[in-house]
């Protein structure tokens, strides 16, 4: 009898964590396991990525509107336990919150007695604490503990966790995301992008903690004496600030904010370098879809991104600041020599990503209990 699992998360958009879930999604075991995916919001591009064979369950189909939608995460807040009532399968052996937040808070009232609770945690908390807004004073420990099993991305986002709650009776384990290489080699040829100048290239949303200000104003210190050309490839809140910062430093003609790009790997594949300026990550998806196409690539010293690549010496590391950031592109300008190293380093560190062994590890928690 195949055991059945049930994800839940708000959407399917355009976030690494959410790339991550369609790849967990498609290549589990599909004779093992019967797999619903619960979206909240029955919208998203990755979508259209997840296999057929999956069951997906949308609660709500249309968008309701900025007052609708803080409706319906304020009915999630305060009476978790009459939504999970209303809205989620009640049959599953497994049931999974693959993203910190909401999803978290929900799966833990669930009703279910006999089934087995898995909470994924994709970003060091103690660094990046988004998820305060979701629950009341001292709730948000009080539903991890509801967890049979707290599934973490990296060795960051797992010490993270115990710097805030302390809790040694919480059953933890790392997982490394799951990367599929043939998949990102694959769209990396779907197109033919060039470039006339040295380009770096970053990727990821366009949010605070992603840095890409720092980077922008690195960028903007530097091109006069250096000449190359900066590619951001994201959508977020913090789009309109980063163009008008892209104004008044006078550099329009040197970066491109592109918006999101269902496919950024053919602009990764032609690019120079990459570069991820992050001021915290839970696991850097980008920076190791990065590596996957050979791609050099220098990195904030944060352990969210120093553990993708295993040993600094497999990419460029700088300092996590604004100067630190300008150093560390100002080497590399002055000693583009070095980058066909960074590129070797890359093609050696791919072997690290393959996702069957990922894979095993997410099935060997979930063959914990009995189907």
């Amino acid at each position: 009898m195949k055991k059945k699992v049930m994800f839940f998360l708000e959407h399917l958009e355009g976030g690494g964590a959410e790339k991550v879930a369609v790849d967990v999604l498609n290549k589990i075991d599909k004779k093992k396991y019967s797999i619903t995916l619960v979206l909240l919001f029955g919208m998203g591009v990755n979508i259209k990525n997840l296999d057929q064979e999956i069951n997906v369950k949308t609660i709500i189909k249309k968008p309701f509107g900025r007052i609708g939608n803080k409706i319906v995460f304020n009915f999630m807040k305060y009476i978790p336990g009459v939504f999970y009532k209303l809205f989620m399968p009640k049959e599953s052996h497994i049931e999974i919150a693959f993203l910190e937040g909401f999803a978290t808070k929900i799966i833990s009232y669930s009703t279910n007695k006999e089934s087995k609770k898995i909470a994924w945690v994709h970003t060091d908390l103690s660094q990046n604490r988004w998820t305060n807004y979701v629950y009341k004073r001292d709730e948000e420990i009080s539903c991890y503990r509801k967890f049979d099993d707290v599934i973490f991305v990296s060795k960051d986002a797992y010490l993270g966790f115990g710097k805030i709650f302390n809790d040694d009776n919480i059953n933890k384990h790392i997982v490394y995301n799951p990367i599929i290489i043939e998949n990102i080699i694959t769209k990396s040829n779907e197109r033919e992008i060039s470039y006339n100048e040295f380009t770096i290239v970053s990727v990821g949303r366009l949010v605070n903690i992603k840095g890409f200000d720092r980077l922008i104003k690195a960028h903007a210190k530097l091109v006069g004496k250096f000449p190359h050309r900066l590619v951001i490839i994201g959508e977020g809140e913090e789009r309109r600030n980063l163009e008008q910062l892209v104004n008044t430093l006078g550099v329009n003609g040197s970066v491109e904010i592109m918006g999101f790009i269902e496919n950024p790997y053919p602009y990764i594949k032609a690019a120079n370098l990459f570069v991820s300026a992050s001021k915290t990550e839970g696991y850097g998806v980008a920076v190791a879809e990065a590596i996957l196409l050979a791609k050099p690539v220098m990195i904030t010293d944060i352990s969210g991104t120093v553990e993708v690549l295993g040993d600094k010496e497999n990419g460029i590391v700088c300092e996590n600041s604004e100067e630190g950031i300008e150093k560390g592109l100002g080497y590399i300008l002055q000693n583009k020599n070095l980058l066909q190293y960074y590129e070797k380093k890359s093609i050696e560190r791919r072997s690290f990503f393959q996702y069957n062994m990922r894979i095993n590890e997410i099935e060997e928690i979930f063959d914990q209990i009995k189907g």
